[in-house]
C-alpha cells in the first residue's frame, strides 16, 4: 500500500463530484474557491451532474461566492459563463427540492473586518443588485467574520450593524445566518465579537463552527491530546441542540509529529505528508470517541512542512501520528464541509 497523495492529479470532472459515498449530514457546504472556479467557468453540463449528485445526498447547500464584491474582476463569478451556470446551479438544485444560501462577506481578524466593514453597505448592494439581476433562486444570505476583536479591537456593534442591514436588504422571507465559533459562554462569545441576544434579533441563526482539528493539541504525559476532547464536543453538541443552533462540522484532519529524543516537543505539519511506506512504518492505532489516531515510526529520513512555516528533517525512530474523526461527529440535521464529505461512509 502507497501512502503518496497528490490531489493536482484531480480532474475537472471529478474534482468537484467527490461526493460518492453519503453522510448523515442534510446540508452541505461548499467552499473551495479553486474548484467552484473551474465548475462554474466550464461547460454547464457538469454544472447540472454537480447539483443532482448534490440534490441527491443534500437538501440544503451554502455556496460561497467571495469575500467582497463577488461579481468584479478576479473572483469566481466574473465571467457571464461563469454567472449563467450560477443560476443554472441553483434552478437545478431548486427543481430537485434542495435550499440554497449564498454566503459572502468573508473575513479573519480585526483587520480584515475592517476593510470589509467600511464598505459593507456598497458591497451588499452592489452583490444582491447583480443577484437579483440574473434572477438568481435562493433562499438565504450567510456571512463568515471570525475573531472580528483580534488585537484588542471592539468590533462586535458594527458586526451587528452589516447583520442589520443585510436583514433590512433580503427582508424577512430570507434567512440570514453567520458563521461563528460560538460557545455557550456568552462571556467568551463576546469577547471574540458576538453578542447573541443582539444578533439573533436580526440574523435567524448562527451557523456554529464545529471544528474539532482546527482547536489544537497538547501534550500531556508524552501524549498528544486534543483541545477539544469527546466531553467537550458533546458539551458543545448539546449547547447548539438546545439553543436550536445550525451548525457546520468540519471532518478535517491534522498529523502531527513527535521528537524521538524528546517525546514532549509536538509540531503540526502544514499539509498532509506526502510519503511512501517505506518512510513510515503503522505502530499502533487508537479510537477513542469522535477520535481516531494512527501513529507512525518513521524508518527512513523524510522532510516536512510544518505550520509555523519551515520544513524539518525527520529522522528514523521520530513519531508521526495522524488525527481523524468519525462521522458520529455530524448530526442528521448539520452542515459538512465539502471536501470532507469524501471521507465519510
Amino acid at each position: 500500500m502507497s501512502f503518496r497523495i497528490n490531489y493536482t492529479t484531480i480532474v475537472l470532472a471529478a474534482g468537484l463530484l467527490f461526493l460518492c459515498l453519503r453522510s448523515s449530514a442534510s446540508g452541505i457546504v461548499i467552499a473551495n474557491e479553486t474548484k467552484e472556479t473551474r465548475l462554474f467557468n466550464s461547460d454547464s453540463s457538469h454544472v447540472i451532474a454537480f447539483a443532482d449528485s448534490l440534490s441527491g445526498k443534500y437538501n440544503r447547500v451554502i455556496l460561497h461566492l467571495g469575500r467582497s464584491y463577488v461579481f468584479r474582476s478576479g473572483n469566481i463569478f466574473t465571467s457571464e459563463n461563469s454567472r449563467k451556470n450560477l443560476k443554472l446551479f441553483a434552478e437545478e438544485l431548486q427543481s430537485k427540492g434542495a435550499t440554497l444560501s449564498l454566503w459572502f462577506f468573508d473575513s479573519f481578524g480585526k483587520e480584515a473586518f475592517e476593510k470589509l466593514e467600511v464598505e459593507y453597505k456598497e458591497i451588499c448592494n452592489e452583490n444582491l443588485h447583480v443577484l437579483d439581476t440574473l434572477k438568481i433562486p435562493y433562499k438565504g444570505i450567510a456571512i463568515d467574520m471570525e475573531w472580528i476583536n483580534l488585537g484588542n479591537a471592539h468590533n462586535n456593534e458594527r458586526l451587528e450593524e452589516t447583520v442589520a442591514y443585510l436583514r433590512e436588504k433580503i427582508g424577512k422571507e430570507k434567512k440570514l445566518y453567520f458563521f461563528a465559533a460560538i460557545h455557550e459562554n456568552s462571556k467568551e462569545n463576546s469577547e471574540r465579537g458576538y453578542d447573541l441576544d443582539h444578533l439573533l434579533r436580526k440574523a435567524d441563526t448562527p451557523l456554529a463552527m464545529l471544528y474539532p482539528a482546527e482547536s489544537g493539541f497538547h501534550m500531556e504525559r508524552q501524549n498528544i491530546v486534543p483541545d477539544l476532547n469527546n466531553d467537550r464536543i458533546n458539551t458543545l453538541k448539546h449547547y447548539y441542540k438546545k439553543e436550536k443552533f445550525e451548525v457546520a462540522v468540519s471532518f478535517s484532519d491534522k498529523w502531527m509529529c513527535q521528537m524521538h529524543h524528546d517525546l514532549s516537543e509536538l509540531e503540526v505539519l502544514k499539509h498532509q505528508p506526502t510519503f511512501t511506506e517505506s518512510q513510515l512504518k503503522l505502530d499502533h492505532t487508537v479510537k477513542k470517541g469522535y477520535w481516531n489516531q494512527e501513529s507512525y515510526v518513521v524508518t527512513n529520513p523524510l522532510t516536512v512542512d510544518l505550520e509555523k512555516g519551515h520544513k524539518m528533517l525527520l529522522h528514523a525512530g521520530d513519531i508521526v501520528t495522524h488525527f481523524t474523526l468519525d462521522q458520529s461527529l455530524a448530526e442528521p440535521d448539520y452542515f459538512i464541509w465539502e471536501d470532507d464529505a469524501s471521507k465519510l461512509n
